[in-house]
């Protein structure tokens, strides 16, 4: 009984996907290139407005998620990371969206609304870092999109973004 157990417990805590995931655990807002890229060996997209982005699968980072299908990107301004976010593409599910609730708080929406059917977003605001999902319309489906801003570096966010813009 005692062996039925202990293969009960591995099955749901080992086999079973589930949200947990830190994209933290292996660099910090704040880090360098050189920090992450001894971790998660992907290559580096440079920018014509002094970004860098490190787009990685998010497999990579964390390992038999419900976030599996999902990409991480790691963007790089002055060499230091400023900015992550987390995309989901074209999925049948709401998976980031529950990732979020779980990790950052619930937020209500419209009872009337399937989650899948809903589109719109929802902030958070943290000590250092600023919280936005969002779930928007794309060509044949949708996007969730999980974006993570470190309010040390929003300057240089906000000077990067207007540059984009005016392009």
């Amino acid at each position: 009984m005692k062996k039925l157990f202990s293969y009960l417990i591995f099955f749901i805590v080992i086999v079973n996907p589930s949200y947990a995931c830190d994209l933290f655990s292996k660099i910090k807002f704040g880090d360098g290139l050189k920090e992450i890229n001894k971790d998660i060996p992907f290559p580096l997209f440079k920018d014509n407005f002094g970004g860098e982005k490190l787009v990685v699968p998010i497999e990579e980072i964390c390992k038999n998620s419900k976030l599996n299908g999902s990409f991480v990107s790691y963007l790089f301004l002055e060499g230091k990371l400023s900015q992550v976010f987390i995309e989901r593409a074209h999925m049948k599910d709401v998976n980031l969206m529950e990732y979020s609730k779980e990790k950052y708080g619930p937020f209500a929406l419209p009872a009337e609304i399937n989650p899948l059917d809903w589109r719109g977003s929802h902030f958070w605001s943290q000590k250092n870092v600023s919280i936005h999902y969002l779930q928007i319309n794309i060509h044949e489906g949708k996007l969730e999109l999980l974006e993570f801003n470190s309010k040390k570096y929003e300057e240089n966010l906000i000077k990067y973004s207007k540059a984009i813009g005016e392009w």
